[in-house]
């Protein structure tokens, strides 16, 4: 199955669906790794004693935060927790944009006018095909956040219209935070 759409310059691209479980083992393989890091992507516990005596451990939330060990703690989870995350949504745009659009290769003529410009067109065959789609078919934020929504609707074929609507929604508020900062959305990446 493969839909096409139209960019804001008025281009028709295909596209097609892409794996599921690909996408899935991204997310694992990335936290994996950061997890083998060492990097603290779990909430911090806490223990407390029951009225039986026994000890029981408790993952933190907002508002179980006493102590300024506590806020620290919870303070970095934040932290790693959204440069985790950060990292997933970009390999996972990456990949859907890699796999789910069809054709578009770049072309010689493109990279020569990349040198012309005074910057390089990157040597890794997947590099260089993202930065041709960022810069060539997908020149706007609009028009990645659609690609990969439509992405993600064709590779949910089958899939109730609440999960539809789900992902749908997802994308239309990652578009209105990346608007606001002015970034994500804009490099190429959308929020999952």
């Amino acid at each position: 199955m493969s839909h096409t759409m139209t960019t804001i310059g008025g281009l028709e691209v295909k596209l097609q669906p892409t794996s599921q479980t690909q996408t899935q083992r991204i997310q694992t393989g990335i936290e994996k790794r950061w997890r083998e890091r060492g990097e603290p992507v779990d909430p911090p516990t806490y223990t407390a004693t029951t009225a039986t005596g026994e000890t029981e451990t408790y993952t933190h939330d907002e508002t179980s935060l006493t102590t300024d060990k506590d806020r620290t703690a919870w303070a970095v989870y934040q932290d790693a927790l959204a440069r985790m995350t950060a990292e997933i949504n970009l390999r996972v745009t990456q990949y859907l944009l890699l796999q789910g659009v069809v054709g578009c290769e770049p072309t010689p003529e493109w990279a020569e006018e990349q040198t012309w410009y005074g910057v390089e067109a990157p040597e890794d065959p997947r590099e260089r095909r993202m930065l041709y789609l960022e810069t060539e078919i997908l020149r706007t934020p609009e028009d990645i956040t659609t690609a990969v929504r439509e992405i993600m609707k064709l590779s949910y074929s089958g899939a109730s219209q609440e999960a539809i609507d789900a992902i749908d929604r997802l994308f239309r508020r990652t578009v209105e935070r990346a608007a606001d900062t002015d970034d994500s959305v804009a490099e190429g990446t959308v929020e999952l």
